[in-house]
């Protein structure tokens, strides 16, 4: 984060009831505001103010349109790394076009690599399509949703796709499988909307507040979003190289139940500040571990039983954020 600025200014008399402090020009030109400009001063517990713009005035100022220039050498990957990239900026039109003199149309590839990212991005949507010219709008009102409605929502969809993969692995459910596979989709547009919102609460105090958070919980939110995002690929990736088995070692199914415990305790640390839940799910964690290094492995079980462990990880992860976030705030 960025070292505050801090300047001094004296008091000068105004009449009988006022006194007069002069702001810095660069805070002026930097909010967006002038001479008619008005700013709310708001009393703090300890007797200090806060300055800040009247509410009104200071929507935070979204970026109008980018341009993302195709050229013959461009990949789907390069293409959907910069609109993804253009997205989280928080920029509302995204148009893709082609590079002048290189190419006279947009490549098939372009296009449906531009139609595949769209789809994972929430509140964007293609508006209009030519051979040489997308454009991506965004109607998204970021403010409308806090990170943390976002962060229950991603965690609803990874504790389902949990519960789906168990079903699909150990009861041989075909069905489970395709929820689980469509559920990706899902968590990737929750991942990348909390992200799109972390970024811009990261330099606005004033959307941070908007959305229920400081700039300074940017880092630990962005930490937790990555590891349940990560935990839902791992339900993808159970349901996509694990083979289904009703007959599976209940020990291995005990496990995996205990770790999917682990990383519900974990977050539920999170939002409610828990560290003793948090040391729960680490404490739990480090028991399974040893557990399921004592059953024998096999070449069958090898990618369930890695997944296991990583999900434990993921949980230990969160719960060493909520310890760390209890000890930081008592500095």
């Amino acid at each position: 984060m960025a070292r505050s600025k801090y300047v001094r200014r004296k008091l000068q008399f105004a009449g009988n009831s006022s006194y007069v402090v002069t702001l810095p020009k660069w805070w002026i030109t930097k909010i967006g505001l002038d001479k008619n400009s008005e700013v709310i001063i708001e009393e703090n517990l300890d007797g200090s103010l806060i300055i800040k713009p009247n509410h009104v005035l200071t929507e935070p100022k979204e970026e109008d349109e980018i341009i993302l220039w195709v050229s013959k050498n461009d990949s789907p990957g390069s293409i959907i790394r910069k609109i993804l990239a253009s997205y989280l900026a928080s920029y509302n039109r995204i148009v893709i076009a082609p590079k002048e003199k290189e190419l006279e149309h947009l490549p098939a590839k372009i296009i449906l690599a531009t139609n595949a990212i769209t789809n994972k991005l929430w509140g964007a949507e293609i508006i209009e399509e030519k051979s040489d010219r997308l454009v991506i709008q965004d109607a998204l009102n970021l403010s409308q949703m806090s990170i943390d409605e976002i962060v229950q929502k991603a965690w609803f969809t990874a504790f389902n796709m949990m519960n789906l993969a168990e079903t699909a692995v150990f009861e041989d459910e075909k069905d489970a499988v395709l929820i689980v596979n469509n559920s990706e989709n899902t968590m990737d547009r929750l991942y990348y909307l909390a992200l799109r919102q972390l970024y811009k609460a990261s330099k606005n105090g004033i959307f941070a507040q908007e959305i229920g958070i400081f700039p300074s919980d940017v880092i630990d939110y962005h930490l937790l979003i990555k590891h349940i995002e990560r935990m839902a690929d791992h339900c993808d990736k159970i349901v996509r190289s694990v083979s289904y088995s009703a007959n599976r070692d209940s020990t291995l199914r005990i496990i995996y139940q205990e770790t999917r415990n682990a990383c519900s305790d974990s977050v539920k640390a999170f939002q409610r500040k828990d560290s003793r839940l948090a040391e729960k799910a680490i404490e739990t964690k480090e028991r399974l571990l040893k557990t399921i290094a004592s059953i024998p492995e096999t070449l069958e079980d090898f990618p369930l039983r890695k997944s296991i462990l990583r999900l434990g990880d993921y949980a230990s992860d969160i719960s060493e954020l909520v310890i760390n976030r209890r000890y930081s705030l008592e500095l």
